[in-house]
């Protein structure tokens, strides 16, 4: 039996390295020197053996309709080193095109083997350039701080581009109404906006609100889906809407809607038929200003608030008890009129009681969490300035990591983001 192209490789890049191992190992040599010599020749012997697997791939053979010109070899690196792969070039037999491509439909055109390029995608998620790349290069990964800011770019532009359509298309699907008499369950979203340095033009550095949007079940917060991006309301309102689609939300649900009163985010709550609840915890934030223009001391003020934020104040019934009329405002400073006029604006949305009855959140911590850790703990670093184009990309990466479902498979990403022929 005639023994396989790609043992018969094996079989003598294996025997090289013994030979090799017994012209280096000292006499006597002991586990610790036989691990350190190893570990230097692992990515030699790694490397060789995953060559010899790719030359042992059968060739390819002439296609109908091209013709086979000429074969090459394309350099692609993993973390033991760069192996080469053939790349077949064809030309059309009628119209004279030529196209080259890889033979393995599982490559892209990153210049990485997928297992390689996910590790790479994934710390520079996490982590700065400047950051990821040494921790990179300890881990056998040689890759420069300018080849994982290209590498992440264009990861970053196909993820929000492509979530951005998915979700627009499932905006206007009806929710899903399934068969039987199926309770509905209490389905939270909540908004919030957060902003990131822009890139210094003329000395000054604008900033660019990240918006995000999370929706989630009320008994299941950890079974979140997220979306961040940095395109106008217009545009985010309708990625706002698909979500819910995404989230599972269904026509027999209660959807509540929670912010921090922001018009963008009360207006995008509305549209996506929401019961538009106010973050008690902004709601207290204006109310100590009032108490303080009303002349409560510290200890009641405190009182109060700790009330507010147990849900048991409404709103609605405590300003038109203790807030004067607005003659009587006159001589209060801005801030004052500010929380007055704060407050009176977003009254329907602050019956707290009510809501605590219904089983409602109050709250907007996950939004307000999820834009600490998720957008500012990569985006908001020291030094850090962004473009419109690669905030929007991170955002999209970081919101993907944090959502439960990931309809986008990475495989599926990383061809779109770098994308090769394939014969």
């Amino acid at each position: 039996m005639t023994e396989p192209k790609w043992a018969t490789g094996l079989r003598a890049h294996t025997e090289a390295l013994i030979e090799k191992l017994s012209a280096e190992l000292p006499k006597n040599a002991g586990p610790v020197a036989i691990g350190r010599i190893l570990t230097q020749l692992e990515p030699d012997y790694l490397t060789g053996i995953t060559q010899v697997l790719i030359d042992a791939v059968p060739e390819e053979k002439n296609h109908p309709d091209w013709i086979l010109k000429s074969r090459r070899t394309r350099s692609v690196r993993c973390r033991w080193g760069t192996v080469h792969l053939p790349v077949i070039r064809y030309q059309h037999r009628q119209s004279g095109e030529y196209q080259s491509c890889l033979t393995d439909p599982e490559l892209d055109h990153s210049g990485w083997l997928p297992e390689a390029l996910s590790f790479l995608l994934a710390l520079g998620t996490e982590l700065p350039p400047g950051i990821a790349e040494p921790l990179c290069r300890q881990a056998g990964f040689n890759v420069s701080r300018a080849e994982l800011d290209r590498l992440l770019a264009d990861y970053g532009h196909t993820i929000r581009d492509e979530r951005h359509r998915s979700l627009c298309e499932q905006a206007f699907e009806p929710l899903a109404s399934p068969a039987g008499a199926t309770p509905g369950r209490i389905m939270v979203a909540q908004l919030d906006g957060c902003y990131v340095l822009e890139q210094p033009q003329d000395g000054h550095c604008a900033g660019i609100e990240v918006k995000a949007v999370m929706v989630y079940p009320e008994q299941a917060p950890r079974q979140r889906v997220m979306h961040a991006d940095v395109r106008p309301i217009a545009e985010f309102q309708p990625a706002c809407a698909g979500l819910l689609r995404e989230a599972g939300v269904r026509q027999q649900d209660t959807l509540v809607g929670l912010g921090d009163g922001a018009p963008w985010v009360s207006a995008t709550l509305r549209l996506m038929g929401a019961e538009v609840v106010l973050d008690v915890f902004h709601a207290a934030t204006y109310l100590d200003t009032l108490m303080e223009h009303l002349g409560w001391d510290e200890d009641l003020r405190r009182r109060e608030r700790q009330a507010w934020l147990r849900g048991e104040c409404d709103g609605a019934q405590w300003l038109s008890t203790y807030l004067p009329r607005e003659e009587l405002r006159q001589g209060w400073n801005d801030a004052g009129c500010t929380a007055a006029r704060y407050l009176l604006d977003r009254v329907s949305q602050m019956h707290y009681p009510s809501y605590r009855a219904r089983g409602w959140p109050i709250g907007s911590g996950q939004i307000e969490g999820a834009n600490k850790s998720v957008i500012g703990h990569r985006m908001k670093r020291a030094g850090q300035h962004w473009s419109r184009t690669g905030a929007a990309g991170m955002a999209a990466i970081r919101s993907r990591a944090c959502s439960v479902s990931r309809p986008l498979p990475f495989n599926a990403l990383r061809k779109l983001a770098f994308p090769v022929p394939h014969f």
